[in-house]
C-alpha cells in the first residue's frame, strides 16, 4: 500500500506542475509578442488563482494581425482649407532674417 500511495502523490505533483506552468507551455507554442511577460506572471503570480488565470488570458487571446514592426509614417494630406499665397515668393514680403532685423524694426 505505501508504494501505491508513493505514485499517487507523485502523480499528483507532476499533474499540478503541469496545471502550474500551462500558460508558459501555451505562450511558448503560440509565440505572443508579449510572452515573456507571460512566463513572468505565470512563475511570480501563478500560485494564486488570479495570476494564474490572468497568465492563462494573456497566452490564449488572439494575437494581432498584421505586420510587425515599425508601421509606415505617412504624412498627412494638404488641407484644402489652407489658402495659397495670392503673390508669388519673390513679391511676397521679405521675411526678417535675423533676430537683430527683427528687433530693430520692433524699437520705437
Amino acid at each position: 500500500m505505501f508504494g501505491t500511495l508513493e505514485h499517487f502523490w507523485a502523480t499528483l505533483a507532476v499533474v499540478a506542475f503541469l496545471l502550474y506552468v500551462l500558460p508558459s507551455v501555451i505562450a511558448f507554442s503560440r509565440q505572443p509578442p508579449n510572452a515573456g511577460s507571460i512566463y513572468v506572471v505565470n512563475l511570480l503570480l501563478g500560485w494564486t488563482i488570479w495570476g494564474w488565470v490572468t497568465a492563462l488570458a494573456m497566452a490564449v487571446r488572439s494575437k494581432p494581425t498584421g505586420v510587425r514592426g515599425p508601421s509606415k509614417i505617412v504624412a498627412p494630406a494638404r488641407s484644402s482649407c489652407v489658402a495659397e499665397s495670392p503673390l508669388p515668393l519673390s513679391q511676397a514680403a521679405p521675411a526678417a532674417s535675423t533676430l537683430d532685423s527683427f528687433l530693430r524694426d520692433r524699437e520705437v
